[in-house]
């Protein structure tokens, strides 16, 4: 069996057999040629018949601009010797011109890709905003007004829970006066779960308070349960402070 190498040398030779060997080899290969090559043929039979016409279009077009060339070509020739001529009298000023005028190109640059990247960050914001839009009426739609205001307010709750508990913890903290020493925060939110795995987090929270607090010092703890009750699932917030003075 020859190699792929001595069927390529064959093929560079003009040894067209080595083609019909092949499509006689793969007849799938051999089937879509046969109902493609005429299709070919008639392709090749149009541009055989816009030939002439292509060519004659491209030789109008070339006598027209040929006289257009040689009048540019006589108009520019003079300029580009007084340059020339200005170059060779004056080279810094010629080198200071074409340093301002790198310059001015580098900032046209900078302010294309400006543009560009102003458009993109347009584009992305958009895409994004119309996103979260169109994915907030589907929320809401799918889970009906009353429950999704509901939800927002209990976020609206606990977050005005956790701040004010926030606040008053840290105002806590600047009135003991030479402590200095470890302070751990935090806060959890669990959205809609069962209450097993409330009773889970809440000893877990409890553990790492307790652990907080342990030391030579006064220790300062305090976790929060609060939420909305909705049958056997809810809307559930947990906060957690902690603070050990070493």
């Amino acid at each position: 069996m020859p190699t792929p190498i001595e069927n390529l040398l064959r093929l560079l030779n003009g040894d067209m057999d080595i083609v019909m060997e092949f499509l006689s080899d793969y007849p799938v290969i051999n089937e879509i040629l046969t109902n493609t090559i005429p299709y070919i043929h008639q392709a090749h039979s149009h541009l055989q018949t816009l030939t002439p016409h292509l060519r004659k279009t491209y030789t109008q077009t070339l006598h027209l601009l040929n006289p257009l060339y040689h009048t540019l070509l006589k108009t520019l020739t003079p300029l580009l010797t007084t340059i020339q001529h200005f170059a060779s009298q004056a080279p810094a000023i010629t080198a200071l011109i074409v340093l301002l005028a790198i310059i001015w190109y580098i900032f046209w640059i900078m302010s294309f890709i400006r543009r560009v990247m102003a458009w993109g960050t347009r584009m992305v914001f958009g895409v994004l905003f119309w996103g979260v839009l169109g994915y907030f009426v589907l929320v809401v739609w799918e889970r009906g007004v009353v429950r999704t205001a509901g939800e927002v307010w209990g976020w609206g709750w606990w977050w005005g829970d956790v701040e004010g508990e926030y606040e008053g913890f840290e105002e806590g903290g600047r009135g003991s006066e030479g402590a200095e020493g470890f302070r751990w925060e935090g806060w959890v939110v669990i959205s809609w779960v069962d209450w097993r795995f409330v009773g889970g987090l809440f000893v877990c929270l409890s553990l790492i308070m307790n652990e907080a607090g342990n030391g030579n010092g006064n220790g300062k703890r305090e976790i929060k349960l609060g939420g909305i009750l909705d049958g056997r699932k809810s809307w559930v917030g947990l906060s957690a402070r902690g603070r050990h003075w070493i």
